[in-house]
């Protein structure tokens, strides 16, 4: 082809010199080009015509041939990846089988190992359970045969503990006798020292000198009796010491207060202090105690001479012994000894009370015995029970016995529950001390007031038209005390006035109007 510019015939090996020679170049170029395309559309709608739908019009003979061929082509295709597949979902089933049969081989192996197991841990526990019930025998053994020493051990700290008591009652020569009244009856006589220890609701005859000594020695072996039996007296005790020459007893309100007490003094000083300044002071700083003590420097002074003189001091003196003994029927009651401490006449014979809580014949070793484990069994049932079981006869639950009970023994706790629900002094109707106090006062007052005879005027002895003499001839009996057992008597003292007694009057006494006087 001839350039029409540089007029130079162009071919594949001619050199190019202008652009219209490089242009007229590339028009070979351009028509392959072409040509490729369009025959790359031909034959692109002729594959249309051979892979797609059905056309609607009518193929010509090559195509509708090769649209057959191509068809079964792809059914071939279709069939040998369905094949392919298969042969993948057999090899796939085979590895799933195999893993299926290794996991139930482990699983056969897991239960196996597990039976195993569970029949070493039955066979383990068939062999702790009868080591568990061998031990547990030998602990009850074990325990059993402690126990059975504790109790013995026991038994020998509660006849010990009587054993001290007995001792301090002998050496203070506790004992009793029988005297025959003027009525024929038998009453019985409590000593100790040597002294009368009376009852308390006969005391208005007694000289104070020899209550105050027999007061004095009942209540070292009152003290004495709690410290050996580990009780703590709800009224404390304080005996003679240093600057404190009397015994003295506290109330309940004002007993272990671990205060220092003060000697309250004796006669008018317990009914009046110093000063008014003093009795505050005394009255802030520490308790005031109740004597056990009673008179004055006058040997023959009785005890209702004193109370006509010291009414303040009497009734603190009523007071302290009543406080004194409320403590003895309440620490007769912690051990069993429940006779003789339900009403205040009972409680007001300390000695009584006394003798049979400490010296009165013991009960036999088997029938203590017997009453010890009975008593041990109601104590472990009713711990057991949801409900403590009303106690019908709380008497007989609870056995006399000197000692068994205390406040410093673990074995038989006084404070404990199961000690609550059996101890006698859990159910005493005398649980407050004016209980005895006020009473016993009252019944002293009362005997001195009858025993006080007054002389009626004339018109009150002539109401009935009877005729009478001016006076009245009595005859009086001494106060010394010997005859103190005659609840009314006369209050008149009978010593150096029996003396200045003139011939003719011996006995007798003559009792003027008040109003000619």
């Amino acid at each position: 082809m001839e350039c029409p510019v540089c007029r130079k015939h162009l071919t594949e090996s001619t050199t190019v010199n202008c652009a219209n020679c490089v242009n007229n170049l590339l028009y070979n170029c351009r028509f392959d080009l072409a040509r490729v395309l369009l025959e790359k559309e031909s034959l692109g709608k002729k594959v249309e015509a051979i892979v797609g739908p059905e056309p609607e019009k009518p193929l010509d003979e090559e195509t509708a041939r090769l649209r057959k061929a191509w068809q079964k082509q792809q059914e071939k295709i279709e069939e040998q990846r369905a094949k392919e597949q298969e042969e993948d979902m057999r090899r796939e089933l085979v590895i799933k089988q195999k893993e299926l049969q290794e996991k139930r081989d482990h699983a056969q192996a897991l239960r196996k190992n597990l039976e195993e197991r569970r029949a070493n841990l039955a066979a383990a526990k068939q062999a702790q359970a009868r080591n568990q019930k061998k031990k547990l025998e030998e602990l009850k053994e074990n325990g059993e045969k402690l126990k059975a020493q504790y109790d013995a051990f026991h038994e020998k700290i509660v006849d010990t503990r009587a054993i001290l008591c007995r001792e301090a009652a002998s050496l203070l020569r506790l004992h009793h006798s029988r005297r025959k009244t003027k009525d024929g009856k038998i009453k019985d006589r409590h000593f100790i020292a040597g002294l009368l220890l009376p009852d308390l609701k006969e005391i208005n005859n007694m000289r104070c000198t020899e209550l105050t000594a027999a007061l004095g020695n009942v209540t070292r072996l009152i003290f004495l009796c709690s410290f050996y039996l580990g009780i703590r007296l709800p009224a404390e005790i304080t005996l003679p010491h240093r600057d404190y020459p009397l015994a003295t007893i506290n109330p309940p309100l004002t007993s272990y207060l671990g205060q220092r007490i003060t000697f309250p003094g004796s006669g008018s000083s317990l009914s009046a202090p110093g000063s008014p300044t003093a009795s505050r002071m005394d009255l802030s700083s520490s308790p005031k105690p109740r004597p056990l003590y009673i008179g004055s420097d006058d040997y023959n002074e009785s005890v209702a001479q004193f109370a006509k003189k010291e009414p303040l001091a009497f009734s603190y003196f009523i007071e302290g012994v009543s406080l004194l003994a409320w403590d003895v029927a309440w620490l007769s009651r912690t051990q069993g000894f429940v006779a003789g401490t339900e009403t205040w006449e009972d409680a007001c014979d300390i000695g009584r009370i006394l003798f049979q809580m400490i010296l009165a014949p013991a009960q036999s070793t088997a029938l203590t015995r017997v009453l010890a484990q009975r008593n041990t069994h109601n104590r472990q049932r009713r711990a057991q029970s949801t409900s403590s079981p009303v106690i019908e006869d709380k008497d007989n639950a609870f056995p006399a016995r000197l000692g068994s009970y205390s406040h410093n023994s673990a074995h038989t706790f006084l404070g404990s529950a199961a000690a609550a629900g059996d101890n006698p002094s859990r159910h005493w109707r005398l649980n407050r001390y004016p209980m005895i106090s006020d009473p016993l006062k009252k019944h002293l007052i009362a005997e001195m007031n009858n025993a006080e005879w007054e002389l009626l005027d004339q018109q009150e002895w002539n109401d009935g038209g009877e005729k009478m003499d001016e006076a009245v001839f009595i005859k009086t009996r001494p106060m010394d005390g010997k005859e103190y057992d005659d609840a009314r008597s006369i209050i008149t003292p009978g010593g150096e006035e029996d003396a200045a007694r003139g011939k003719g009057k011996s006995g007798w006494t003559k009792l003027k109007n008040r109003e000619k006087e």
